[in-house]
């Protein structure tokens, strides 16, 4: 076959598919376009069925585009050349559009959208099922009538990709050796991929179309999603949790599913790791895998060590599939094949569980279901407030370390240091409310203040600058008032002892016992203000 035979013949195919295309579009869309739903499920599925129009537009239109395209070259030149193949010099527009069609297609199929749609009682739709059954010849009295709308949307459009094929591995075989020819076998091999791409996803939209159908509503109304895959099921597969915690353990292509009664647990699979070294003590008998999570760990068990190999490799896979936000292809394909999901990752995350973290929103780093690494932050809610503590903060296994900023929802804000989850080390605590406004700016330890530290009481207008222990003031300090006085004095436990050194506002310095109201007790000595320099060693 000749370039121009192949011209031909394209022209031809494309034709009679865009007759067949406008035949599909009168008999089957329009009126299916005609019987919107009046229930709530049923308006969902005709919203995805409304996209599925839109596509099924645009590879029409994309074929008629191609066969104006091919007469009107035909008729201006006689001799016609492989740039004229449309299908090859702009392959990827053409196999652009059909993934488009085929994925919202799957979907389609996934929330059982054909069957919801031929149990529609308007008018429009009944008066055109006569003709569809005579459009359906193909079909016999016991097929469904969702069955076979499932056959016309899909059927000739692959027929069509196996005719496009067809005459590219003719035409590669008239050609030779060259460049021409190596971008006729790289175009073939993109089209038979497609092929494959379109066997795996409605494989995939039927086997999850059958899973739905074999749960109760209840599972199906809060897990089928059209866009969600089932990858793999316990009881096609069989693993278990080992601890009675589930009946039945689903692999989708974004959540991890564990069944038990009527109730479920679901895990993002973003946040997932798999370790097959357990470390916990299992029955000698049987081969596990540990799956950690932000809140939970748990094992998968099982007797059998393929079927253990197995689900390791589809989770990991569908794990690091997830992360990338892009699925493999084909389904268990060499992209990526081998390499495990990275165990470091940066996700958001909201705790559910009870404890101090529950209806916290973190979001940052993180490493084996641990908060892990620069700057990630935490929003944990206050009880009985409607206001929130924020950390932004460095973190270490799921627990603070290192330097961070945290704003309390009280108006307080701490810039530090922390070391488990405790200000450690150098930090400032500042109190913003108009009720009692304070500033530290010092050393802690386990949250405590300890060390040389300096306390500002913004409200009273005073002054502490010494040190501390255990958020006490203790040992050598000074104190400023706010009428300007000051005095260096030994503090226990927050109280004064012994003698201190007080500097009044006339320059006046006193060495002797005082109480905190600055009353003089006992024989005081006076000095001039040079003594007081010793003092300025403190501030």
């Amino acid at each position: 076959m000749c370039a121009e035979e192949a011209v031909a013949s394209l022209l031809q195919l494309e034709e009679t598919f865009s007759a067949s295309l406008a035949r599909i579009d009168v008999t089957v869309l329009k009126p299916l376009l005609q019987a919107e739903p009046n229930d709530q499920k049923g308006k969902e599925n005709f919203k995805l069925f409304l996209l599925l129009n839109d596509r099924f537009q645009a590879l029409w239109n994309l074929t008629e585009e191609n066969y104006r395209i091919l007469k009107q070259k035909r008729g201006d030149s006689e001799r016609s050349c492989i740039q004229d193949i449309y299908i090859i010099w702009k392959g990827d527009q053409f196999l652009s559009i059909h993934i488009q069609y085929f994925v919202t297609f799957a979907n389609y199929v996934v929330v059982q959208g054909f069957e919801h749609a031929t149990k529609s009682k308007s008018e429009a739709w009944k008066q055109h099922r006569t003709v569809l059954k005579q459009f359906l010849t193909d079909f016999t009295p016991e097929t469904s009538v969702a069955l076979a709308l499932y056959t016309v949307l899909h059927k000739p459009l692959r027929e069509h990709i196996q005719q496009y094929l067809l005459l590219l591995i003719k035409l590669k075989e008239t050609l030779k050796e060259g460049p021409e020819k190596d971008v006729v076998t790289s175009v073939i091999q993109e089209y038979a991929k497609l092929q494959s791409f379109i066997s795996q996803v409605l494989d995939e939209a039927c086997l999850t179309k059958a899973l739905w159908k074999s749960l109760g509503c209840k599972f199906t109304d809060m897990l089928c999603v059209p866009e969600r895959r089932l990858l793999e099921d316990s009881k096609d597969l069989p693993i278990s949790t080992g601890t009675n915690r589930s009946d039945r353990i689903l692999l989708f292509d974004d959540v991890l599913v564990l069944i038990q009664g009527n109730s479920f647990q679901s895990f993002d699979l973003k946040l997932v790791w798999v370790d097959e070294n357990c470390g916990e003590k299992l029955d000698p008998e049987l081969h596990g895998l540990r799956i950690t999570t932000p809140e939970e760990t748990f094992l998968l068990s099982t007797k059998d060590l393929q079927i253990k190999a197995v689900w390791q490799w589809k989770l990991n896979q569908a794990v690091r599939q997830a992360l990338n936000g892009k699925r493999d292809f084909p389904l268990w394909g060499r992209t990526g094949e081998g390499s495990e999901p990275p165990p470091c990752r940066f996700f958001s995350y909201v705790f559910r569980l009870e404890g101090r973290f529950r209806s916290a929103a973190y979001e940052g780093e993180w490493r084996w279901g641990k908060p892990h690494g620069k700057f990630g932050i935490c929003l944990v809610p206050r009880q009985a407030e409607d206001r929130y503590d924020c950390y932004k903060c460095h973190w270490y296994e799921g627990k603070m370390r290192g330097y961070g900023i945290c704003e309390y929802g009280n108006d307080i804000v701490y810039k530090g240091y922390f070391k488990d989850n405790v200000r450690q080390g150098f930090g400032i605590l500042e109190n913003f409310s108009a009720e009692h406004p304070f500033r530290y700016t010092g050393q802690w330890k386990n949250n405590k203040k300890n060390g040389y530290g300096v306390w500002e009481d913004k409200d009273r207008g005073e002054r502490y600058i010494g040190m501390w222990l255990d958020d006490q003031r203790h040992g050598q300090g000074i104190v400023v008032t706010q009428s300007g006085v000051c005095y260096q004095r030994t503090f226990h436990a927050d109280k004064m002892v012994g003698s201190g050194i007080l500097l009044l506002e006339d320059d006046s310095v006193y060495e002797g016992n005082f109480t905190e109201d600055l009353t003089f007790v006992g024989k005081v000595r006076t000095s001039l203000i040079p003594t007081w320099i010793h003092l300025l060693q403190f501030l």
